[in-house]
């Protein structure tokens, strides 16, 4: 039993210095999500501006609109969606073989 607790002791370093490297660990990972939580604030703040910024002046420029120039500029959003998808499916042109001469 005596030896047990001798045994034991003389391991107390490895213990301390494991649990040491464990808690800087944690303390890093805490501070990086720390800093990563501001900077997604800061972001979804600047955001927030931006969309409401722009959603008042397009309000009250598409409130003046007649029937006819909000089915004009909705046609244009339907071509404008087609166009980008037509091509994304569009597959991409072989590229012409290019000759390589070797120089001596």
């Amino acid at each position: 039993m005596i030896k047990d607790i001798f045994g034991r002791l003389t391991a107390w370093p490895g213990y301390f210095m494991g649990s040491t490297l464990l808690g800087i660990a944690g303390l890093a990972v805490i501070f990086v999500k720390n800093t990563q939580n501001k900077d997604l604030k800061a972001l979804q703040i600047k955001l927030d501006e931006l969309i409401a910024s722009n959603k008042n002046n397009t309000d009250s420029r598409l409130q003046n609109l007649t029937e006819d120039e909000l089915d004009q500029l909705q046609r244009f959003y339907k071509n404008l969606e087609a166009q980008r998808t037509e091509n994304i499916r569009k597959p991409e042109t072989p590229e012409k073989d290019i000759t390589y001469y070797r120089y001596k």
